[in-house]
C-alpha cells in the first residue's frame, strides 16, 4: 500500500467512525464486516446508502476521484482485514487532538 492509498483508507475510516456511532452495531469491526457483504452482494440497505454517500463526499472533497476509483477503495476497506489498524489509528489521532475534530 502506498502513502496515498493509506491517507484515502484513514480518510475512510474517520467518516465511517463517525456512521458507525450512528449505528446499531457494538463494534467497528463488525460494521466494516456488514458493510463489505453488503457491498459485494450488492445489498446496500438504506442506512448504508446515507453512510456511503457520506464518504463518498468527503473523498470527492478532498481527493476528486472518480466513481470507479472511489468504489475500489471502498470495497477494498471494508472487505480488508486492516479495519482494525486503520481504526486504531484515527481514534487515538482524535483522543491526542481533540481540538482538531
Amino acid at each position: 500500500m502506498s502513502k496515498f492509498d493509506n491517507r484515502i483508507y484513514l480518510t475512510i475510516c474517520e467518516v465511517s467512525l463517525e456512521c458507525f456511532k450512528r449505528s446499531k452495531f457494538i463494534s467497528y469491526v463488525n460494521y466494516c464486516y456488514d458493510m463489505g457483504l453488503s457491498l459485494k452482494t450488492n445489498t446496500v440497505n438504506k442506512s448504508q446508502t446515507r453512510n456511503l454517500e457520506e464518504i463518498i463526499e468527503m473523498l470527492d472533497k478532498i481527493y476528486s476521484m472518480d466513481a470507479e476509483m472511489t468504489g475500489k477503495y471502498l470495497l477494498n476497506y471494508f472487505t480488508s482485514d486492516n479495519v482494525r489498524e486503520f481504526e486504531k489509528c484515527v481514534v487515538l489521532t482524535q483522543e491526542s487532538f481533540p481540538d482538531l475534530i
